[in-house]
């Protein structure tokens, strides 16, 4: 034990330099030795395409299967939805939908349709295809079937005539408007025809997606031309789609999952990518931009990156020794060595930018005290030590995460607590956390911009109404917590519903329901002539109908 302090002391020393601590914590600094490398620039011929790489599988081309940001480019090209949040700070514009009221008592929402816009195959959407399109979202119950469940019960939506759709949602919820951005809209004809074993055609489009001609599926900018689950996509502008392309614009897309860092950074400098999600680490990215073919743009965000904590399995589910995990976390260490200074400390489950958000400043939040931890250790009512070591999973292919969880392992092996560390691939980790028993005790991610409300970070990690979907990894259950939500919810005043969320956020805090770390920036790394890049924490830049060469 006295090696081990004398190891961490010195991994938390100011006098340690970021590449020692790094390498002392066992963090490559993932150095590609490439100062100075020239690259060809990007001919005529090929600037009619971008391509993108990403550390995230598109496992499925099925939209009503996933949700993440990971995996978004998939449905905020090759689909459309009906109001769409765009650039930053987020606002809501109309898309398939042109506009929408509500009863006073929020539960009836009617909204008027575009008339004349296409799908793929030609046929003009119309409400029929928005109601079959959240019916069978929820029957799947998949992707954003969990942000829609709660208010939308099955058969209550309905088509008033051929543009006029009406949610009936069963009980208030002030941000609803903003969640039809997660709700894209599908060809039934099309679907209906390939249904199989009452399916909802989810197999035959998971595997063909939006495809060309006769078999169109969806109505976004581009058409699906190729597509492989363990490599990626290929598509094409939709000359058609109803927005026209009186600006300048992309004629060909692709998408190409490249879960080794080192590689998306090294096709980065040599040209044969165009653009990153973001989530080069800082080492990674400063060396990067030292491209003369790149060039990173960063943009305010809020991103949280947290870590979960099942708090129904023991021992965590004893709330003592969560807050040991808090209390022995060092945060400015995290902050200051590994992340270089570029985020924010966040106290809680609602990030600093956010209204709603707890200021560390003035509100309580856990910071690094080994005493407090191990007095917690010993207000603990379970034997803890017989259930160690304790499940880590980080996202695997997002060295931060990866850096997150043996950061923490580290500082654990001060207070006696041992980990495993399992990466796993984003589309393996949403799907384990969807059962009590198949999560981890620890699980690492980032909680990005669904919709900019704080119902989109508190709401929908914590709640307990909606265990079952990956947000709601750390398992919490506080009855008052659910109670204070659910009124939020039903109240349209921002003041009022800023302080019941102020107050939610304590209580979670207090409970110590998951390790809340940092509010990020986003950095984005794109090609140098790359222009049009219209950047929102919904979406992360995804949306590439607006991208050009210069």
């Amino acid at each position: 034990m006295k090696k081990e302090d004398e190891r961490i002391k010195n991994l938390f020393s100011k006098k340690t330099s970021r590449r020692s601590f790094l390498k002392t914590v066992g963090i490559g600094s993932l150095s590609l030795g490439l100062r100075g490398f020239n690259a060809p620039s990007v001919s005529a011929a090929e600037k009619k395409r971008f391509l993108f790489c990403n550390p995230s599988e598109i496992n499925s081309m099925d939209p009503h299967n996933h949700m993440d940001v990971g995996r978004s480019s998939a449905r905020m090209n090759f689909y459309d939805r009906l109001f769409w949040w765009r650039d930053n700070p987020p606002v809501l514009q109309p898309w398939l939908g042109t506009s929408y009221k509500h009863t006073p008592d929020l539960l009836k929402w009617t909204l008027a349709l575009r008339k004349g816009a296409k799908f793929h195959d030609g046929s003009e959407i119309t409400s029929e295809d928005v109601v079959y399109s959240i019916e069978r979202l929820l029957d799947l119950k998949t992707g954003a079937a969990g942000i829609f469940a709660p208010f939308v019960e099955p058969k209550s939506t309905r088509a008033v005539d051929r543009y006029t759709v009406e949610f009936n949602i069963n009980k208030p919820f002030a941000p609803f408007i903003g969640l039809t951005h997660f709700l894209d809209i599908l060809n039934k004809k099309v679907l209906m025809k390939n249904e199989k074993d009452g399916d909802w055609g989810s197999k035959w489009l998971g595997m063909n997606g939006s495809k060309l001609g006769p078999d169109g599926a969806g109505s976004g900018s581009f058409t699906v031309e190729w597509y492989r689950p363990a490599v990626g996509f290929d598509g094409v502008r939709f000359k058609d789609h109803f927005f026209g392309w009186n600006h300048p614009h992309l004629d060909e897309i692709g998408y190409r999952y490249v879960i080794e860092t080192a590689s998306r950074a090294l096709g980065l400098m040599k040209g044969d990518y165009h653009g990153e999600l973001g989530y080069l680490p800082y080492e990674q990215w400063e060396k990067v931009k030292e491209s003369p073919l790149v060039k990173v743009i960063q943009q305010p965000s809020m991103r949280l990156f947290i870590c979960s904590i099942h708090n129904q399995r023991p021992p965590t589910n004893d709330a003592h020794f969560r807050r040991a995990i808090l209390y022995a976390f060092d945060y400015e260490s995290w902050i200051k060595h590994i992340q270089h200074g570029e985020v924010d400390r966040n106290i809680g489950p609602i990030p600093n930018p956010m209204w709603g958000s707890l200021d560390p400043k003035t509100e309580f939040g856990y910071s690094y005290n080994l005493d407090k931890a191990k007095g917690e250790l010993k207000q603990c009512t379970v034997d803890w030590k017989k259930y160690l070591p304790l499940e880590q999973v980080p996202l695997a292919g997002y060295p931060m995460c990866i850096q997150g969880a043996e950061f923490l392992q580290a500082c654990l092996r001060r207070i006696g607590i041992e980990t495993v560390i399992t990466p796993k691939p984003w589309a393996m980790g949403t799907e384990i956390t969807r059962k009590e028993e198949t999560t981890p005790t620890f699980w690492w991610f980032w909680r990005s911009t669904y919709y900019p409300d704080p119902h989109s970070w508190i709401g929908e990690m914590f709640d307990s109404e909606k265990w079952g979907s990956w947000p709601t990894a750390s398992w919490y259950k506080n009855p008052k917590v659910d109670e204070i939500l659910h009124k939020a919810a039903r109240v349209i005043e921002k003041e009022e519903r800023e302080k019941l969320y102020k107050e939610a956020g304590r209580l979670v805090v207090g409970d110590a329901a998951a390790l809340c770390i940092h509010n990020e920036k986003w950095t984005g790394t794109f090609h140098k002539d790359m222009r049009g890049m219209r950047f929102s924490p919904v979406g992360d830049a995804n949306e590439w109908r607006w991208f050009y060469w210069a």
